[in-house]
């Protein structure tokens, strides 16, 4: 036979699986305000959160574009840089 203890956890088990499904139906509706729709578009859970979320993304790219214009700056720069010292170097030892 079960005892009043093992009752109890098993109890608390479901309780806590409880709390769990609720946690997760509140997070997925935070992330997702709009109701399911079944066979819309975009069926993808990746394109739904993108598509109703173009500020975010714009700022994601626009920081993306930013990091990739400063790399090639640099590379830029660094490149110039290197030519300046070469063209420097030949003209020294004339």
């Amino acid at each position: 036979m079960t005892s009043t203890t093992e009752l109890s956890l098993v109890e608390q088990r479901r309780v806590l699986r409880q709390q769990l499904v609720a946690q997760r139906q509140v997070i997925a509706q935070q992330l997702d305000p709009s109701p399911e729709v079944v066979g819309g578009y975009p069926r993808s859970a990746t394109m739904r959160f993108l598509t109703r979320r173009p500020a975010l993304i714009a700022g994601v790219f626009a920081g993306l574009a930013g990091l990739l214009v400063r790399a090639r700056f640099f590379k830029l720069v660094t490149t110039a840089l290197g030519m300046f010292r070469m063209v420097r170097s030949i003209t020294s030892s004339r």
